[in-house]
């Protein structure tokens, strides 16, 4: 029987740099979890160094949270 890794050591990394990213779906992490069952999830923040984090932004990063979670894999989560 294979088992993807068990929650640690090898990971897919994803990086978001801005709010027009496009979300990973949950099929996608789906499909990762044939091999990986961590996606390390980097957000960049640089585009509000003098701001606030925008509300799309924000609730790009809710739909990568809610669509791993969907997909059944966890997240290591850097910004």
């Amino acid at each position: 029987m294979d088992f993807p890794n068990p929650e640690r050591g090898f990971y897919r990394p994803i990086e978001v740099h801005s709010a027009e990213a496009t979300p990973i779906t949950s099929s996608s992490v789906e499909y990762l979890r044939k091999s990986f069952s961590l996606l390390l999830l980097e957000f960049y923040l640089t585009d509000y160094l003098e701001s606030d984090i925008a509300q799309d932004y924000l609730d790009l990063m809710q739909e990568y949270f809610n669509n791993v979670r969907e997909g059944g894999a966890n997240a290591i989560v850097r910004f």
